[in-house]
């Protein structure tokens, strides 16, 4: 039979089509949720900047995913799940959300590696370990515990595969790898977490130090599967300390790498270490800017940055309009000029800003009869269920709290606090007598120095009737 070429040619064409669609098809994972007792038509699967959201479609979540393979998050409402999901892959997944990481199971390709990850967590979840305690250790002790430690859980691994499937060989080099970096994070932390439990600096042998000494940090495939190394590689390359020092070696030498995966979220995580306490920001600002290349990142951080400028000190500072009074009525940040105002913005739900609270209210017996308004701000969200208005409202009569008391009108979402690029709670701010701003970044009531910052302005000890400077 003839077959004129110029068809053949066109055959040949919608074959390869039809095998390079069907070979897409085959590069994404497919996904089947059921969850029984949901409380909201949607679920969110994300990890290392991605994020997909799936909808409900008569009482299924599914989806197909083009996405790369790896360790991602399931959420549905406020219950979190990790899962491992891989490329061609086709998994269901049942819960009952009442009883949401008890009830989890896995059915398709990969199920033994994610019935893994949940015996896991509920195993550490039975297993947790005593911070305080493990801590406030000799470095000897310190070392022989989270050794210890790592042990029991690779145990566990072993455990697991006596009694089902061998787990899939590079998804158990990520676990074993994962433990190491355990090792490593809580090493790393050993020295600020005895501080911090025991009020005492640590002895710490040279052999102690060597053993972090060439630690690789820009190494994107163990930053992507271990949540230990990428928190040990960000606070190695987004440290405070030195920013304030105006050292950036770190960040210049992250620039010249490969590591893609890791400069983005530096970047992205950089917008956190931009303050106006930094005298180098424009140096800050633009090394980590260049970490990276995508639009919307580069974007937040030159708004952050302009920010910034506008809240340097001897600047006007921003203001809150019609902010409710705890004791009635509404007030403007206009009102309180003509004083120092000292203002914490802080939230219910918020630990640190709780545990400041009664150094807050120490300080305003200090300065009673001064010239300085001590004014709080709440950022409580009036949507949260629990932490809320009403919660405001309460926590402020429970405990009897001194000063001005204002709810913000957007919770975080605030024109105010949105200005003073507030993205961490609590934050201290220290305006003049004029609007001006003396810092937007004042120290904590815990801190002493706070008191020599206040005892220095200079019209701290005026009244209605002198002026004492």
């Amino acid at each position: 039979m003839f077959v004129h070429k110029k068809i053949m040619r066109q055959v040949i064409k919608i074959i390869l089509l039809v095998f390079l669609v069907l070979s897409c098809e085959n590069n994404k994972i497919h996904i089947s949720i059921q969850i029984e007792n949901s409380i909201n038509d949607s679920i969110n699967i994300y990890a290392n900047g991605i994020e997909k959201i799936i909808i409900k479609n008569n009482d299924i979540f599914k989806s197909t995913l083009d996405i790369p393979s790896g360790y991602y998050n399931l959420k549905h409402g406020n219950q979190t799940t990790k899962i491992y999901l891989v490329k061609g892959m086709d998994l269901k997944i049942k819960i009952n959300n009442e009883e949401f990481d008890k009830s989890i199971s896995f059915i398709g390709d990969y199920y033994n590696e994610n019935n893994y990850l949940k015996q896991k967590s509920l195993f550490d979840e039975r297993n947790k370990e005593n911070f305080k305690e493990m801590f406030s250790k000799n470095e000897k002790d310190f070392i022989k515990n989270i050794s210890d430690l790592i042990e029991i859980r690779s145990t566990f691994i072993d455990s697991f595969e006596n009694e089902n499937k061998k787990l899939n060989r590079n998804f158990k080099k990520m676990e074993l790898n994962d433990l190491n970096y355990r090792y490593f994070y809580y090493l790393f932390n050993y020295e600020t977490a005895y501080k911090y439990y025991t009020k005492k600096e640590p002895l710490l042998s040279e052999a102690f130090l060597n053993d972090y000494e060439n630690f690789d940090y820009l190494d994107d495939y163990s930053f992507k599967n271990s949540t230990y190394y990428k928190s040990i590689v960000l606070s190695y390359f987004l440290n405070s300390e030195k920013f304030m020092l105006g050292e950036f070696k770190d960040l210049e030498d992250l620039s010249k790498s490969k590591s893609i995966l890791i400069k983005e979220e530096v970047a992205n995580q950089g917008k956190y270490y931009l303050t106006s306490k930094i005298d180098n920001i424009d140096e800050l600002y633009n090394l980590i800017l260049d970490l990276s290349s995508k639009t919307e990142t580069k974007n937040e951080l030159t708004k952050i940055y302009e920010n910034i400028n506008k809240i340097l000190p001897g600047n006007s500072s921003p203001e809150f309009i019609n902010y409710e009074n705890f004791l009635g009525g509404n007030n403007s940040m206009s009102d309180y000029y003509g004083k120092y105002i000292y203002i914490d913005v802080w939230a219910t739900w918020c630990g640190p800003c709780i545990r400041e609270i009664p150094y807050f209210e120490e300080i305003q017996k200090i300065y009673e009869n001064k010239n300085i308004h001590f004014i709080s701000i709440s950022i409580d969200d009036k949507k949260r269920p629990v932490y809320n208005y009403s919660k405001w409202l309460n926590y402020v009569k429970e405990n009897n709290l001194s000063g001005i008391h204002l709810f913000a009108d957007n919770a975080w979402n605030s024109d105010f606090i949105k200005a003073y690029n507030i993205n961490s709670i609590p934050r201290y701010l220290l305006i003049d007598i004029d609007g001006k701003i003396i810092s937007a970044d004042a120290p904590r009531p815990s801190d002493n120095d706070l008191l020599e910052k206040i005892n220095s302005l200079k019209h701290i000890n005026c009244d209605e009737k002198n002026c004492i400077v």
